[in-house]
């Protein structure tokens, strides 16, 4: 992974292969989420970018929402 932070102090987290994209993801899901209200979070300044793999990060909603 990479890690950056930058001017406004954000870390910016890049995986650098796909299994790294895969766990990002994964992490994204989890922590990124208020799973009480369903929205996201603004907990964390972070910034995470999957660009280079798309389908490593779901898009943010609750486990009842998502799909099978």
């Amino acid at each position: 992974m990479k890690a950056t932070i930058n001017a406004r102090g954000q870390l910016i987290v890049e995986p650098e292969n796909e299994l790294e994209a895969y766990a990002l993801g994964k992490w994204s899901a989890v922590n990124q989420m208020d799973w009480f209200s369903a929205v996201p979070t603004v907990k964390l300044n972070i910034i995470v970018n999957c660009e280079r793999w798309p389908d490593a990060i779901e898009p943010m909603c609750p486990p009842a929402m998502r799909r099978p």
